[in-house]
């Protein structure tokens, strides 16, 4: 005999394996993320974590399933539930599995310098390609990302232009950019001295 006690957390999803190759996991939602179990002290309070485990090994579509509750504790491992009850024992999960593609940047510019100042021609950028990902249907559309020119207007411009381009605001709804790193380029246009 000893004290029951309850405990609330957050579930979170872990996927086993790769999706195939050129695909990614998407943003994975579940119908339900808090957990509530109750049971003896001793057990209850050993609980770290609350996880629901998906398999996605070799994926090329979405997928969706009842996952199991899988209790941790601070070391990771499993701990028994057979003491314990909880509100569910099985949550649906739903995983996106995206197609990957690289695509091109291309940079557009407008508008001349100031008087006596030379633009040299030159799009001085970081970032020439990225790798988007999306839906087949989607991503077939997309061949490259177009930086309109307004986004790079040299007019009146005594000195070198450098500017922070976000990507992503470049890419159709339901497209995103694989990679962190990618989702802002710096570009210049160097200004001279007309000589």
């Amino acid at each position: 005999i000893e004290d029951r006690r309850t405990k609330r957390l957050t579930l979170t999803v872990l996927t086993e394996g790769t999706p195939a190759e050129n695909y990614i996991i998407g943003d994975v939602s579940m119908d339900q993320n808090r957990l509530e179990i109750s049971g003896p002290e001793s057990v209850v309070s050993r609980i770290s974590s609350a996880n629901l485990q998906v398999d996605i090994s070799d994926s090329t579509s979405d997928i969706s399933t009842y996952a199991d509750v899988v209790l941790l504790d601070e070391n990771g491992k499993e701990v028994s539930q057979k003491s314990l009850t909880m509100n569910t024992n099985s949550v649906k999960v739903t995983v996106p599995i995206l197609a990957t593609k690289t695509v091109p940047v291309e940079y557009n510019t407008m508008g001349e310098p100031a008087e006596g100042y030379l633009w040299t021609g030159e799009v001085l950028a970081d970032t020439q390609e990225v790798v988007i990902a999306g839906y087949s249907s989607a991503l077939a559309d997309v061949k490259r990302i177009v930086v309109t020119e307004t986004d790079l207007d040299i007019t009146g411009m005594d000195e070198n232009l450098t500017k922070y381009i976000y990507l992503q605001d470049y890419l159709p709804e339901g497209i995103v950019l694989t990679d962190e790193y990618e989702r802002r380029a710096i570009v210049t246009l160097p200004i001279e001295k007309e000589a």
